[in-house]
């Protein structure tokens, strides 16, 4: 589900940042499309207790600000949610705001049966706790152009995240595996619009991250980087 959106809008509405000129979003673009492979394996390694994943990200914001940062995935031990097995999927950001001075940082865990499918989230900045209907994401072997539903999650705040993946051609070697997130009030009012690409080789494996955040009150950011930790 998303991942930004909790940390970004506290540093952009908690702090009162306005909207500003448009400077372009900081990069995050794409090599040409050169891409003539056609099947990538999702990297299942992701399940596996101990699997590290951490990229280094900078970026901008609409509103002129220089964005540094972290975005990171942890896998922990087995552990039992209401008597049954979960592994449980850290993802933590962590992001500092140049012009501002300010650093905020977000802490969410997912937990997946043994299927690998999503049973619950618990994000612990504001103490939310949602769970997933419908399909998972995608698994197993996938072709460019492959596409579909995440699952949609409802929070015990009421709002609720819908998202779509699609594996997309990237630069050669590579595919980029995307996923958009649509975030809802308890009102049914859209409050986030979240965009996050991962670029993977034929294993799997991701080598560099983009990461895109519209909130509703005009302010965007994007954050890029590459992985450096395994």
């Amino acid at each position: 589900m998303r991942v930004l959106t909790t940390v970004l809008m506290c540093c952009f509405l908690v702090a009162g940042c306005g909207g500003g000129e448009d400077d372009g979003g900081g990069g995050g673009g794409n090599d040409p499309i050169t891409n003539t492979r056609t099947y990538f394996t999702i990297d299942e390694g992701y399940f596996e207790p101990g699997y590290r994943l951490q990229f280094n990200v900078t970026g901008t914001s609409n509103t002129r600000d220089v964005i540094t940062g972290t975005y990171s995935l942890s896998t922990k031990e087995v552990a039992l949610l209401d008597g049954e097995p979960v592994i449980p999927v850290e993802r933590m950001i962590n992001l500092t705001y140049q012009n501002q001075g300010l650093s905020t940082t977000s802490l969410s865990t997912i937990y997946y049966d043994t299927n690998h499918d999503p049973v619950m989230s618990y994000e612990s900045i504001q103490g939310i706790t949602c769970v997933p209907t419908g399909a998972g994401e995608m698994s197993g072997i996938g072709k460019i152009g492959d596409f579909g539903q995440l699952p949609t999650w409802e929070c015990d705040n009421g709002s609720v995240d819908s998202g779509t993946w699609i594996l997309e051609p990237g630069p050669e070697p590579y595919a980029i595996y995307t996923t958009t997130w649509m975030s809802r009030d308890y009102l049914g009012r859209l409050v986030s619009t979240e965009i996050t690409r991962i670029t993977i080789d034929e294993g799997g494996d991701p080598k560099s991250a983009t990461l895109e955040l519209s909130l509703a009150n005009g302010v965007t950011i994007t954050v890029n980087g590459v992985r450096v930790l395994k």
